[in-house]
């Protein structure tokens, strides 16, 4: 159980680490237009 746990803890950081990275592009992308 404790083995299962540990693994969607994983899994969800791998996710959330993801979703930030996709986030930080896309405001890079919108400061870019805002600064154009």
């Amino acid at each position: 159980m404790i083995d299962v746990m540990l693994y969607a803890i994983e899994f969800l950081s791998n996710i959330m680490y993801i979703i930030w990275m996709k986030l930080k592009q896309l405001v890079k992308v919108k400061l870019k237009i805002t600064v154009e």
